[in-house]
């Protein structure tokens, strides 16, 4: 999109996000359109290739859209999907979801009556103590402060999610209970790590994105704590470091990281005194399963739902 065209779209989108009604005035047709103040749900998948262009614009990050967003980078499961029997227990538990959903879908357009769903004594003291928790973490310098703008949301965010999942488990209920609005807090909890994730992975460069691979490969194909040289990288490693600068390149950032160090020269490998060396650190050896590797080196904040659940 041209730069006005994305801010058009991002502000509609942020409207209804906000409940908000949607006009655009129309002069090639009869009357103007108009959306009155609708409940919006939408759900986006794009393939990673595109996170430097959605959370590392500026612009898209300071108009706010993202901050209306949950995201999820889940760990890939490939390499781990081996084949099963289908289970009768799954299907009815999707069937399940997908009847109640679809049931309360009907039921809000048979009767679009405004209800007003609050938080019980309860449920507010821990919605509270979660928004102080994820104040603290805003200011300069702080765990939150490079996504602000999301992290500001964030009690919102936990609000909406239990008005979901009040509603969800009884329509017919006019307070949102404790230990949902702390689920809720949960959940939110998990998506500003997410995003902080994103914004770390939309900045990296192409040389910390090699350093990732090249740590995966070490940790399927080096003992935690071994020695490796470099001949066997060039021969069989990822395809992104068969080539002798790269390779360093990417050496220095596991070296920066500390996830791998450097051994003195002459260093007995396979059976072979090197010039250069290496060890895997290991303490590594379950980075990439933890998602601790370069590219996702985003210490978590302190637990925020902690407060909460103590009271």
């Amino acid at each position: 999109m041209s730069k006005e065209k994305l801010a058009l779209t991002a502000g509609i989108l942020s409207k209804l996000w906000d409940g908000s009604f949607f006009f655009r005035p129309r002069a090639t047709q009869t009357g103007d359109g108009y959306v009155p103040p609708t409940a919006t749900t939408m759900n986006l998948m794009f393939q990673p290739i595109l996170i430097p262009a959605t959370y590392g614009s500026e612009f898209l990050v300071g108009q706010g859209l993202l901050a209306r967003m949950l995201p999820a980078w889940p760990e890939s499961k490939m390499g781990e999907r081996f084949y099963r029997d289908a289970d009768a227990r799954d299907h009815a538990t999707v069937q399940a979801f997908q009847d109640e959903t679809a049931a309360a879908i009907r039921e809000t357009l048979s009767d679009p009556t405004n209800r007003t769903l609050g938080l019980s004594e309860g449920a507010r003291t821990v919605c509270i103590k979660f928004h102080d928790q994820v104040e603290g973490i805003l200011g300069p310098g702080k765990w939150a402060s490079e996504i602000s703008g999301f992290a500001a949301k964030a009690p919102e965010h936990a609000c909406r999610i239990a008005a979901l999942m009040t509603l969800f488990e009884t329509p017919d209920a006019d307070a949102i209970e404790p230990d949902t609005m702390l689920n809720a807090c949960e959940i939110v909890e998990y998506h500003l790590l997410q995003y902080k994730h994103l914004c770390a992975a939309a900045k990296n460069d192409t040389i910390v994105s090699d350093a990732q691979k090249l740590l995966d490969w070490l940790v399927e194909n080096a003992g935690p704590g071994s020695g490796f040289a470099t001949d066997k990288i060039l021969q069989t490693g990822p395809l992104a470091t068969r080539n002798a600068k790269k390779l360093e390149q990417a050496l220095g950032v596991l070296i920066e990281y500390d996830w791998v160090s450097k051994l003195p020269e002459g260093t007995v490998i396979e059976g072979k005194k090197r010039r250069k060396a290496y060890r895997l650190n290991p303490k590594v050896h379950a980075a990439s399963r933890d998602k601790s590797g370069p590219e996702r080196a985003v210490e978590p904040p302190a637990d925020l739902c902690a407060a909460a659940r103590a009271g």
